[in-house]
C-alpha cells in the first residue's frame, strides 16, 4: 500500500473577525494528524483569502467558492464545516464524488436526511464520520484530569452546557438568519 499523506478538502473555513472560523481552525488538527489540506471552499471570497493567508503562507492550496467545483479537486476526504442544515446534502455528494467524509457537527436535520445520509453511505462504501470536538478542548480536558484525580471527592452529579458568551455583532456571524440551528 501506498504511503503518503491522507488529503484533505474543508468545505466552510469560515471567518470570525479575528481570526479563522471553525472549518479553518481545523486546518492545523489534520496537518499535526499526518494530513495535508490540499483544498478549502467557501462561499465567501473574503473567508477563503483570510484563510490562505493565515494557514497556508507560501503553500500551495486550491480555493473555491462552489462546491461543484471544490469537489473534483484531487484529494481523499472532505470536511464539512459550512452551513449545518446542509450538511446531510452535501455529504453525500462527496461520498458520491468518491471521498471519505468527516462532518463537524450534527450531520441531518430531519430524519429522510438521515436515511438519505444512511443509503448513501451504503451505497458508496465511503466512510463517514461524525465529529465531536469539545471533549477535546484543553479546559475539559483539565476538568477530567482534576475528576479523575479525585480532587472533588465523588461526583454524583454534573451539567454542563453549551455557552457562546458573544456580542450580538458575533452571534450573527455565528447563526445568521432565523433558521439557523443556534435560533
Amino acid at each position: 500500500m501506498e504511503n503518503r499523506k491522507i488529503r484533505v478538502g474543508i468545505f466552510g473555513v469560515g471567518y470570525r473577525g479575528n481570526g479563522v472560523g471553525r472549518g479553518g481552525s481545523l486546518i492545523g488538527c489534520f496537518e499535526r494528524s499526518g494530513a495535508e489540506v490540499v483544498a478549502i471552499c467557501d462561499n465567501k471570497e473574503l473567508h477563503l483569502r483570510y484563510c490562505k493567508e493565515q494557514c497556508f503562507k507560501n503553500r500551495k492550496v486550491g480555493l473555491y467558492t462552489d462546491f461543484d467545483s471544490f469537489i473534483k479537486h484531487d484529494m481523499d476526504a472532505v470536511l464539512l464545516s459550512n452551513y449545518f442544515p446542509e450538511h446531510a446534502k452535501y455529504a453525500i455528494a462527496a461520498m458520491r464524488a468518491g471521498k471519505h467524509v468527516l462532518c463537524e457537527t450534527t450531520s441531518n436535520i430531519t430524519l429522510a436526511d438521515g436515511v438519505a445520509l444512511c443509503r448513501a453511505k451504503e451505497e458508496t462504501g465511503m466512510t463517514f464520520g461524525l465529529l465531536e470536538n469539545y471533549p477535546y478542548f484543553k479546559s475539559n480536558q483539565e476538568m477530567k484530569r482534576i475528576v479523575e484525580g479525585g480532587t472533588l471527592g465523588e461526583i454524583v452529579y454534573a451539567e454542563g452546557e453549551y455557552v457562546h458568551p458573544v456580542s450580538r455583532v458575533e452571534k450573527n456571524l455565528l447563526a445568521p438568519g432565523k433558521l439557523h440551528w443556534r435560533n
